[in-house]
């Protein structure tokens, strides 16, 4: 079973200085997401029915925070 999550963080002063997981939970995006955003092709080695499952979705209680 694959996982992924990324996270799209502006670049802004007004970020906390010590994140909590809340924080950084709000900007927490599908792989496809980021790949639309910086032009990236991020898993381009996974077979590409793997690749697209994996990178469509986001799911934050896949992950330990």
């Amino acid at each position: 079973t694959y996982h992924a999550i990324a996270f799209l963080v502006p670049h802004s002063e007004l970020l906390p200085q010590k994140p909590t997981a809340d924080d950084f939970q709000v900007y927490a995006v599908s792989i496809d997401k980021l790949e639309q955003e910086t032009g990236i092709d991020f898993f381009c080695n996974l077979p590409d029915d793997l690749e697209n499952t994996v990178e469509s979705s986001m799911n934050l209680d896949d992950w330990a925070w």
